[in-house]
């Protein structure tokens, strides 16, 4: 009887672990050149400077570029990034780099693999593989402007 319960008990580990395991699916952010915010999906942030490693992330959390550019590639689930005024869903399988250019006020994108959707307002931008997106909003109408190189 013991060795049965002992079974069980090692098959319920197991599953409680594989559970907890997709809950905090692996994420990948890489090359950062600044600080960013991380918003989790259960709405606690915390701010990560430059020198700061950025452990793994759960899937849903939210990444802010504040003053950086990173390479975005999760493993598992997703993650959205916000740069700028837009807001890019990165899936796993996808990857994107992303920065913000103070200058033009412009949130740009390389698409690295996969497709990843960019929302700018009421806009949605798909940014393919190897293709680079830079969006601005006029500042007259509000409008996003999307500039494909």
């Amino acid at each position: 009887m013991k060795r049965v319960f002992g079974v069980l008990c090692f098959i319920l580990t197991l599953a409680v672990v594989f559970q907890v395991s997709d809950l905090y699916a692996v994420q990948i952010i890489a090359n950062r050149t600044g600080a960013i915010r991380i918003e989790y999906p259960d709405g606690t942030t915390d701010n990560v400077g430059i020198d700061e490693d950025v452990n793994n992330l759960p899937s849903g959390s939210t990444v802010y570029a504040l003053d950086s550019s990173m390479t975005v590639a999760p493993v598992d689930g997703w993650i959205k990034v916000v740069v700028g005024p837009s807001v890019a869903t990165v899936k796993a399988g996808d990857g994107i780099t992303v920065r913000y250019d103070e200058n033009n006020s412009a949130a740009c994108f390389h698409g690295d693999r996969g497709q990843v959707s960019v929302v700018t307002g009421d806009t949605t931008t798909l940014v393919n593989k190897n293709e680079d997106v830079e969006i601005t909003l006029n500042v007259e109408t509000g409008i996003p402007e999307v500039h494909r190189r």
